[in-house]
């Protein structure tokens, strides 16, 4: 089995936050934001070793239960051309 890093995100609902809208990725964001966990649970990406960099996007409902719902994430993609992958 290739060696895998994890990330983590609780369910999050924010209270207040300011969008901004910028020009590129690089000034594009929010700030501020305040509120509350609604679930321990929440989303985890996944990243191994690959002869090719690619980026699945899958929701899973139940465990083992798991659905691919995209092939593409802009922001991923952005951040990896960013740092070289």
């Amino acid at each position: 089995m290739a060696p895998a890093a994890i990330g983590f995100c609780p369910g999050h609902i924010s209270g207040y936050f300011r969008r901004v809208d910028g020009d590129t990725p690089e000034n594009t964001g929010s700030c501020g934001g305040g509120g509350i966990v609604i679930d321990k649970g929440g989303v985890y990406a996944t990243v191994t070793p690959a002869d090719r960099t690619s980026v699945s996007v899958c929701l899973e409902h139940r465990p083992g239960e798991e659905i691919s719902i995209g092939h593409t994430s802009p922001p991923i993609e952005y951040a990896l051309k960013k740092l070289g992958g």
